[in-house]
């Protein structure tokens, strides 16, 4: 997934959210994360990969 997702230039910190995956950056922590219509838009990509 991750390979995918960098495959079509999608940030890192939109990776790590689709992945569930822990960053070591703190204010990454804060809030409620990107929108699912944010995260959509590269799940599509990828499956149009």
């Amino acid at each position: 997934m991750r390979d995918r997702l960098r495959a079509v230039e999608c940030p890192k910190e939109i990776i790590d959210q689709i992945g569930g995956w822990s960053s070591s950056d703190v204010g990454e922590n804060y809030g409620d994360g990107f929108p699912l219509d944010n995260i959509e838009k590269w799940l599509i990509k990828i499956i149009n990969y």
